[in-house]
């Protein structure tokens, strides 16, 4: 009888045991999910800042691409001014002041293009 009730205080102390341990893994796991939908919360926001900085990297290459448009057509105007001025076409002092218009419109697009490309390697980068 005495062995009997050693084995049944044993049986108890491995309950009690391995109830413990099920109560640790228990919180264990209550801790892991908590964590996990934390992750899964910033996850989600991550997500869509990426997706607004993609549809706004899109809209800034759109830019860049009419603004590189609008500085080849510049450009194009200016060489045919120059050709104009170069054939003998100098008694206008309106194809002057268009020739400089045209030239100040030339130095500063390069100028916007240079920003805007920052612009779009900082987005990149982020």
């Amino acid at each position: 009888m005495g062995d009997l009730v050693a084995e049944l205080e044993s049986v108890k102390s491995h309950a009690a045991i391995a109830r413990s341990d099920r109560d640790t893994a228990q919180s264990t796991i209550t801790d892991l999910k908590s964590e996990l939908e934390k992750v899964k919360g910033k996850l989600s926001i991550e997500e869509l800042e990426l997706l607004q900085l993609r549809e706004t990297l899109t809209q800034e290459r759109a830019k860049l691409t009419a603004l590189e448009g609008e500085l080849a057509d510049e450009r194009g105007q200016l060489s045919t001014l120059r050709t104009k001025i170069s054939d003998g076409e100098t008694g206008s002092e309106a194809l002057r002041t268009r020739l400089e218009e045209e030239e100040r419109r030339s130095r500063r697009c390069p100028g916007t293009l240079l920003l805007h490309n920052l612009e779009l390697e900082v987005l990149r980068r982020n």
